[in-house]
């Protein structure tokens, strides 16, 4: 059987969606170095404040409580937890009774809300890309407005991108380009490259890489090697493919050669040493978007050789009790060989379901991943993507080594390597299960795969252990009404990526899926309708941080690569109110993460994590949710602090 697709991560990245992750480092003494690198640029960026009792009141407090928020005159807080919610009065009266010496902050008609809650990102993986040059579509016009765009650049396209790379290529003295230890290359690396939000798709490969340079750049070897959005491909000019030892002739390069690209790039430039600045810059952006809680579903991509010795699970418990926020996360497995080293009693990376009410990082589940990405056409469909079985003009590139209908990560695997063997065992283990499947085909294998692995040998489905368990499909991109009452059905939980909707509604619609099929994306009303807890996330490195964003794309479901001033909307009966969306970002949210006996909601007890935003999203206001300027976060009760 064909070996090219096995998401086999000694070797293999497979989708942005596993946190595209070479290694860290290379050798156990740089693994400590790294990590004392990372505690000072924390501890640095990060200053830690002290726990204050405060009595927040004069602006609009909502608690998104469940079932109904309610809106409150007043919060206290001390100790580090939330003491008190109600009239000024009552708040007064509970902390004089608990003994706190109280100073009262004036929100001055601001707005104060739970910490925002972000379900699925990739922390490492994005902070990796910082050594990189952003080429994405959410550049903005300079590099400055690289980091911080939630819009999608209007002129996003393959001349844009030439320019981008040349304006690089132009600086004296190479200084925004990669050196190679080898001392005969120097690298431009881009990431986030992605042809499907171009204003005409992109078709970018080895000749048209070659043609944007000619000739060395400081007397050395230039390679310029592009990674795509989705982390399924890359793209490279021939200096690049001949310095990673690829084969491939069209520059085009999918699985093995991206990961050995990847693994070839860290070692050899100054990717790794650029790590904790780069740790830093996520938290900090995370933070500025009135972020309290990041949840990462793929931890552990690398480095398992053992139980207890992960270098990338040690780098984020570190982050967490230095940074600005709490982390808590999934472990990756693609195969048996990683259920092994993760489920073992030896493992120092315990499931803890219910942390310590103070705790800043957590382990809280198992994460698969069965297909690829619906915009890297890698998503794995029932039939044809439409620009395939309707070619446009210019055709659609498809991608190398994957059918017209995308893939199965697990297709050809047989026996206890099989994918509902694999979840029937992290199940039985008492573990929550994360799937990641986008396409519609991958949804109804997906389902078959949980109701497999619940189905006790009477027949009956477990449903019980399935609502402990908080069992979760990630992306849950395309559903039918057969598929979401199946889901209700097995009290199963979507996750979406409402970016989906959007930033890549529109090529959906019109290019990728056509129309009906376009309709079935992000369902997320009918699956409240149904019961069912949603949250939605950026799966950051793939779309910008900002919850504010995702609830705004939820509530009004535009689709924003249209060309135009008036968006057009997809699936209207899709669209969430405020509240709905906002939930989705705070107390569901950490529902889904097993997170919500700790964070939010702002009920006593809970942890005093907060945002501060200027205007409040709750009422429908004439300025777009993401534009809301976040004032301050808090966690624990301390204000965050951050160091330029």
């Amino acid at each position: 059987m064909p070996h090219h697709h096995h998401h086999d991560h000694n070797h293999h990245l497979g989708c942005a969606c596993c946190g595209h992750l070479p290694k860290l480092a290379n050798s156990d003494a740089a693994a400590q170095d790294l990590l004392g690198e990372i505690e000072q640029v924390l501890r640095k960026t990060f200053p830690q404040q002290s726990q204050q009792a405060v009595i927040f009141h004069g602006g609009p407090i909502h608690t998104m409580e469940a079932p109904a928020s309610r809106r409150v005159e007043a919060v206290g807080i001390g100790g580090g937890v939330i003491v008190a919610a109600g009239t000024l009065q009552e708040v007064r009266a509970q902390m004089d009774r608990a003994r706190h010496h109280v100073t009262e902050h004036h929100l001055n008609g601001h707005t104060l809300l739970p910490g925002l809650i972000d379900p699925h990102v990739h922390i490492l993986g994005s902070a990796l890309n910082k050594a990189w040059h952003n080429v994405s579509p959410f550049r903005g016009n300079s590099e400055k407005d690289a980091e911080i765009s939630q819009t999608l650049n209007a002129n996003y396209s393959i001349e844009l991108l030439a320019g981008w790379i040349q304006s690089t290529l132009n600086e004296p003295d190479g200084k925004s380009l990669l050196k190679d230890k080898d001392g005969q290359t120097i690298w431009f690396i881009g990431y986030g490259v992605d042809p499907s939000l171009m204003t005409a798709w992109g078709n970018i490969d080895k000749t048209w890489l070659d043609d944007l340079h000619h000739g060395q750049v400081e007397g050395l070897n230039l390679a310029i090697l592009l990674i795509n959005a989705s982390g399924h491909l890359a793209y490279a000019n021939s200096a690049a493919i001949s310095r990673i030892g690829s084969t491939s002739s069209t520059g085009v390069l999918t699985e093995l050669d991206v990961t050995q690209a990847m693994n070839i790039v860290a070692a050899s430039t100054t990717t790794q040493e650029q790590i904790p600045q780069g740790i830093a810059q996520v938290l900090r952006n995370a933070a500025q978007r009135g972020i309290t809680t990041l949840f990462d579903p793929s931890m552990g991509v690398n480095d398992s050789r053992n139980c207890a010795d992960n270098l990338e699970l040690s780098a984020l418990s570190l982050t967490a009790e230095l940074g600005p926020l709490r982390l808590a996360g999934s472990l990756f497995a693609s195969k048996n060989q990683n259920l092994d080293s993760w489920l073992c009693d030896e493992s120092h990376w315990q499931l803890d379901l219910n942390n310590p009410p103070a705790s800043r990082f957590s382990i809280k589940g198992i994460k698969m991943i069965y297909d690829g990405s619906n915009q890297g056409l890698t998503g794995y469909q029932k039939e044809e993507y439409d620009c395939f079985a309707n070619p446009r003009i210019p055709p659609i590139p498809a991608v190398p080594e994957v059918p017209p209908t995308g893939k199965s990560n697990y297709e050809g695997h047989t026996g206890s390597e099989a994918f509902p063997a694999m979840l029937k065992r992290v199940l039985d283990q008492g573990w929550p299960a994360l799937i990641h499947a986008n396409g519609d085909r991958a949804m109804s294998d997906v389902l078959d795969s949980y109701q497999q692995a619940m189905t006790a040998p009477d027949g009956a489905i477990d449903a019980a252990k399935a609502k402990l368990l908080r069992l979760r499909v990630e992306h849950a991109s395309l559903m039918d009404d057969a598929a979401l009452d199946r889901m209700a059905a097995l009290q199963l939980n979507p996750s979406f990526l409402i970016g989906h909707v959007g930033y890549w509604g529109y090529v959906f619609q019109n290019t990728i899926f056509g129309q009906s099929k376009a309709e079935m994306l992000d369902r997320c009303k009918s699956a409240l309708d149904k019961g069912m807890r949603v949250s939605l996330h950026s799966d950051h490195f793939v779309s910008p941080l900002g919850p504010l964003r995702m609830a705004e794309q939820a509530i009004y479901r535009k689709q924003e690569g249209a060309p135009g001033k008036d968006k057009p909307i997809l699936n209207a009966e899709e669209t969430l109110s405020p509240e709905q969306a906002l939930r989705a970002v705070t107390l569901d949210a950490a529902w889904h993460c097993h997170l919500d006996h700790q964070v939010g909601s702002l009920e006593p007890g809970k942890q005093a994590d907060l945002v501060i935003l200027e205007h409040d999203p709750m009422t429908e206001t004439a300025l777009p949710l993401r534009d809301i300027k976040v004032i301050a976060t808090w966690l624990s009760g301390a204000p965050v602090r951050i160091e330029r």
